[in-house]
């Protein structure tokens, strides 16, 4: 993501839920000031490796692991 770009889709959460709060900002520079801390949850539901996603990762976008152009 490029620097203050709101790809978390901040603002249009605060339009949609505080609209009256919201007009009343300069969405811009407020968003810059903004500190996010993220809490982030992780369940592992199996273990192993991930070859077969990789793989298809890989074939579905494109990429190159082996690095051998």
């Amino acid at each position: 993501m490029k620097p203050n770009c709101d790809g978390l889709g901040i603002g249009l959460q605060m339009k949609a839920l505080h609209h009256r709060e919201w007009s009343q900002l300069d969405w811009n520079k407020e968003y810059a000031q903004i500190k996010i801390q993220p809490h982030i949850r992780v369940k592992i539901k199996n273990h192993g490796l991930l070859i077969s996603w990789l793989a298809a990762t890989a074939a579905s976008s494109k990429v190159n692991f082996n690095n051998s152009d």
